[in-house]
């Protein structure tokens, strides 16, 4: 189980919905403190992403130069295989801890994908947008050393928030943020779209 804790940031009170509802709590963007996946767990993940990329080819959800690439998880057995244990054993019950509103039996995944955001190619970056979740964790499956850039931006928060290997950022998935652009080497996060 995840035994890290969170750093919260509170947003206005409406941000997502009336209230905030049903998260409960105006704390809509956290940072974990401690690691959700091991280096080697991130480093499997990368690996089998670029191995499905070499294949198979990456899926281009932007199809607008610019742009990341990914791949669903979905599409790779051994990685939904790897990931699956991780989600009931750690990634969901850490979820619903720091969002006390939604149970982890409750929780599940619309969407698991790993992002390629790669300088060399120019798919190095994503627009504003808001996922189709209630709630959005993503994984930082590179270290911080890999490139320069990147970084999530948050609107409501107006900052870029970056995380090391393993380390990841839960928000509301209504929140319209960004992926920030990297300008050297290549960047990979593992992106759950979580329901209730």
């Amino acid at each position: 189980t995840y035994t890290g804790g969170w750093e919260e940031w509170v947003l206005p009170a409406d941000t997502v919905s009336p209230g905030n509802a049903p998260y409960a709590t105006n704390s809509l963007l956290l940072r974990s403190t401690g690691q959700l996946l091991s280096d080697d767990e991130a480093q499997a993940l990368v690996r089998m992403a670029d191995a499905h990329g070499a294949s198979c080819g990456w899926d281009q959800r932007y199809p607008i130069d610019g742009y990341t690439h990914e791949v669903n998880v979905r599409d790779m057995p051994d990685a939904a295989a790897v990931l699956g244990p991780l989600l009931r054993e750690r990634l969901l019950p850490a979820a619903a801890a720091a969002f006390p509103a939604f149970r982890p039996s409750s929780l599940r995944v619309y969407d698991a994908l790993i992002v390629q955001y790669n300088a060399e190619t120019g798919h190095n970056c994503l627009p504003v947008h808001q996922d189709f979740a209630q709630l959005t964790l993503n994984i930082a499956l590179s270290a911080s050393s890999d490139y320069t850039g990147g970084g999530t931006w948050f609107q409501h928060f107006g900052d870029v928030m970056r995380a090391e290997r393993g380390r990841g950022l839960l928000h509301a998935g209504r929140l319209p943020h960004c992926g920030g652009p990297v300008d050297t080497g290549v960047r990979y996060q593992l992106v759950l779209v979580l329901i209730s």
